[in-house]
């Protein structure tokens, strides 16, 4: 992982630094008008690409190239005009993949005593890439409910749903018992989240049980009650999903991620997961 290698040296720093300034400059000079905006779309896909790198499993997908086109809705080749400035640093190839050619330019983009205009932090990068993700799946499925998707969107989600629920299997696969270790990881979180659950119903119990008998005919009381069990019960487990991330990314820039006992991680979070898989679901 980037993190666990020594600092870039000051010339590759001064190298990095002129490369990334220059092709603003010359994207500037060349488009005035939406310069400033492919400007924070190559920040987004170095983001996205910091995302990637530092979780290994990650690291080596395939389709890289498609993933972050379909991350940032963009369209068929704006990604390669944005990026034709990066050869010297990103080994492109239009259509597949997007690899840098050396770990340093990673060290360099997140160590913001080298470098403080390209700084990422990786816990940034990461709050940006969920958020790209979730858009991504709420705006799939809202096409998909209107008939509105291409063959070309369906390949796109299908490569980014492959990667999320390609994450957590890799990971426990590196275990002597792989079936225990992702059962015992469900069941912690599936224990937090009913835990939370019940208690939050159980402190307005009474609030809601006075609703319901003062608003609902007879015959369906039981019914609502319910019901109200079960809706209740989804804002609650999104935001144990959101609280695990609080956890995850409380420390995450403090700490050699490579040792982090992986309970918090989001792309392992059976919530996170699952989501992903029926928002992006044929």
């Amino acid at each position: 992982m980037a993190c666990s290698s020594s600092l870039p040296t000051l010339d590759l720093d001064k190298l990095y630094s002129a490369i990334l300034d220059n092709a603003g400059e010359a994207m500037r000079r060349e488009d005035k008008n939406g310069a400033e905006t492919d400007l924070v779309t190559l920040r987004d896909v170095f983001g996205i690409l910091v995302v990637l790198w530092e979780n290994v499993r990650l690291a080596n997908i395939p389709e890289s190239f498609p993933i972050i086109e379909c991350l940032l809705v963009l369209e068929k080749g704006k990604l390669d005009l944005i990026l034709r400035k990066m050869h010297s640093i990103l080994d492109i190839i239009p259509g597949k993949s997007i690899r840098v050619y050396h770990r340093s330019f990673f060290e360099f983009l997140q160590h913001s005593d080298q470098n403080k205009r390209h700084y990422i932090a990786y816990s940034i990068a990461l709050q940006r890439f969920l958020v790209l993700l979730g858009r991504v799946g709420l705006r799939y499925m809202l096409r998909r409910c209107c008939g509105l998707l291409h063959d070309d969107e369906k390949k796109q989600a299908k490569y980014i749903r492959n990667m999320v629920l390609a994450f957590p299997r890799t990971f426990f696969r590196r275990s002597v018992n792989p079936t225990k270790l992702a059962t015992f990881h469900a069941l912690v979180h599936t224990f937090i989240t009913v835990l939370l659950w019940m208690f939050s119903f159980w402190l307005s119990l009474d609030f809601w049980d006075y609703l319901i008998v003062s608003l609902v005919p007879p015959l369906y009381v039981s019914f609502v009650r319910y019901l109200l069990i079960m809706v209740l019960f989804l804002p609650i487990a999104f935001g144990c999903f959101f609280v695990s991330l609080k956890c995850y990314m409380s420390y995450i820039d403090q700490v050699d991620r490579s040792s982090l006992y992986p309970l918090f991680h989001p792309f392992l979070h059976p919530i996170f997961v699952t989501a992903i898989e029926i928002l992006l679901s044929r």
